[in-house]
């Protein structure tokens, strides 16, 4: 014999798996925005290290720039610094150049061969 649910046991039930789905969903919603919110805050903390670091970096290089004058003026020609392997960091180091390739010889078209016959035909 099959038991009858009421009407109120059938929409409870309805609601109790419609929540279900809606909690799944509110679920994913909130993990999908804290992607989003992470991904902004990851960038931003990125692009301020960048420049946390380039900073510093240019501090450094302007310290060696005042380091390396401090030594000549001591007395210290560039060319003994340079035998040092201490080089001016206001120089800075040229790239060699590359040659372009050179230009490959033009492909004759057909036309430019004139009125040869291709097919071993006269």
């Amino acid at each position: 014999m099959a038991t009858h649910q009421s009407v109120e046991q059938i929409l409870a039930k309805a609601r109790e798996e419609h929540t279900k789905k809606l909690d799944a969903i509110s679920a994913l919603a909130t993990a999908r925005q804290a992607v989003i919110t992470a991904e902004a805050n990851h960038k931003k903390r990125l692009e301020d290290f960048k420049k946390q670091l380039d900073t510093e970096l240019k501090t450094i290089k302007d310290n060696h720039a005042r380091a390396f004058h401090a030594a000549v003026t001591a007395g210290n020609s560039p060319a003994e610094l340079r035998k040092l392997g201490l080089t001016d960091p206001r120089t800075t180091k040229r790239t060699p150049r590359t040659r372009p390739p050179a230009n490959p010889p033009a492909v004759k078209s057909a036309e430019d061969h004139g009125p040869e016959d291709h097919h071993g035909h006269q």
